[in-house]
């Protein structure tokens, strides 16, 4: 019976995301769902050869404002994730990107520094994190990269 099941891993299932990503799969009869949080990513990061999944949904998110760990969750480990997963030949890869990617723009040093990190973000016009956007559409550049690989982006 479990055979004909899609099998679908659902990368950061304990997040904020994730885990309402994983539960709606999960009621799916048709789907068997491997939940990976980041202690599990890390023997997948690790391990050699194949893996056993027809899908992976990539669900991180740092949930930083500014500061190297927005690069280390939203850049380096999804783009380890990716290129781990072309690697173990995961038939199809969906990013969980961000809606606004294309409209990065930088804010200041200065501007941080004079009205503050909160100030600054109530004066954007969408109120969202420029590095969170940064790594987003970084992630998304190597993700499209990948000759080989089956993607969907969904923002």
């Amino acid at each position: 019976p479990n055979a004909s099941k899609t099998r679908i891993a659902v990368v950061g299932a304990s997040g904020r995301l994730g885990q309402h990503v994983a539960r709606k799969l999960s009621q799916n009869s048709n789907c068997s769902i491997l939940s990976l949080s980041r202690e599990s990513l890390k023997i997948f990061l690790a391990a050699e050869g194949s893996f056993r999944v027809d899908a992976m949904v990539i669900a991180l998110g740092s949930g930083h404002f500014r500061s190297v760990k927005s690069q280390e969750v939203d850049g380096d480990l999804a783009q380890q994730v990716i290129k781990r997963a072309r690697e173990a030949g995961v038939g199809h890869v969906i990013l969980l990107s961000s809606v606004g990617v294309d409209d990065f723009r930088p804010w200041s040093q200065d501007m941080l520094e004079e009205k503050g990190a909160a100030a600054t973000m109530k004066d954007s016009s969408d109120g969202v994190r420029p590095e969170f956007l940064h790594w987003k559409r970084e992630t998304e550049i190597t993700l499209r990269a990948m000759a080989g690989l089956n993607h969907t982006i969904v923002r």
